[in-house]
C-alpha cells in the first residue's frame, strides 16, 4: 500500500499518510485510498475489478481550495471540534467525511482498541490512524473549516 501511495505522487515525493476510505454516491459506495501529501489529497480509486486486473487505479487530485465541506464525529455521534489528537480516547472510531465543490463526497474512519492497543496492531491498524490523523490535521491547516455535512 505504502509504494501504491508514493507513485500516486510521483517525483519522490513522500505521503505524510495514506488511509482507506470510501467513495460516496447515491445507494453506492467505492473504495478509495486517500492519499495526504503537502499541497494536496490525491485519491486512488481502488475497487477490485482495477486491483485484480493489474490495472492502474484512477486518481482524483483535490486541493484544499476544492474542498466545499467537512466533519469529524466518534463513533457516528455528534461533530466533534478540530485537534482531533486531543480528543482521541481508546475504544474511540473516528469519522472523517468531506465533499469537493465538485460534489464527490469521500469518508474515512478509524478505531482504536482498548487499553494496549492490540487491536491497533491488526491489520494494518496503526497505517489507517497515522493516514486518518494525516487527513485531520491536512484539513484543518489547509481549509480551517469544519462542520455537520448534510
Amino acid at each position: 500500500m505504502g509504494r501504491i501511495a508514493e507513485s500516486a505522487l510521483g517525483g519522490g515525493e513522500k505521503p505524510l499518510g495514506f488511509c482507506l476510505g470510501t467513495r460516496n454516491a447515491t445507494f453506492t459506495g467505492r473504495p478509495v485510498m486517500v492519499v495526504v501529501a503537502s499541497d494536496r489529497l490525491v485519491i486512488l480509486d481502488i475497487s477490485e475489478k482495477d486491483l485484480a486486473g493489474g490495472g492502474t487505479p484512477r486518481t482524483v487530485t483535490v486541493m484544499p481550495d476544492e474542498i466545499a465541506d467537512f466533519s469529524t464525529g466518534m463513533g457516528g455521534g455528534p461533530y466533534i471540534p478540530p485537534l482531533l489528537g486531543n480528543v482521541l480516547v481508546d475504544s474511540s472510531a473516528i469519522n472523517i467525511r468531506f465533499r469537493t465543490a465538485n460534489r464527490l463526497r469521500f469518508q474515512v474512519a478509524t478505531i482504536r482498541g482498548p487499553g494496549d492497543g492490540s487491536y491497533a496492531s491488526l491489520g494494518g491498524q496503526e497505517i489507517q490512524n497515522k493516514g486518518v490523523f494525516a487527513l485531520a490535521e491536512w484539513l484543518e491547516q489547509r481549509v480551517g473549516r469544519s462542520g455537520p455535512l448534510a
